[in-house]
């Protein structure tokens, strides 16, 4: 799909489930993800919708997470939360 819509360039990598074998929150995909881009869980950060699958997915394997909530469904989630990609990117410019 990333290549379909012209974004495929814009991703050092790309991790897809059905080609792993592993769906998230499952810990495998995680670490997959951190050895092909050769990081460790510290200098990378989760920016995903699902509270289960994205963020306490991530926060199992130590990775810092971001919660994308554009109805400000999920208030308790120990995670930055941002209304839409764009206010994450603007967050991430600032520091």
């Amino acid at each position: 799909m990333l290549e379909d819509v012209g974004l495929r360039p814009f991703f050092e990598t790309v991790v897809d489930s059905a080609v792993v074998g592993s769906v998230k929150p499952d810990a495998t995909i995680f670490r997959i993800a951190l050895d092909r881009l050769g990081l460790a869980p510290a200098d990378a950060i989760m920016v995903g919708d699902s509270p289960t699958a994205d963020i306490h997915g991530a926060h199992a394997v130590g990775i810092s997470s971001a919660l994308v909530d554009p109805l400000d469904l999920y208030p308790w989630i120990p995670a930055p939360r941002f209304r839409d990609l764009a206010a994450f990117a603007t967050a991430l410019l600032e520091i």
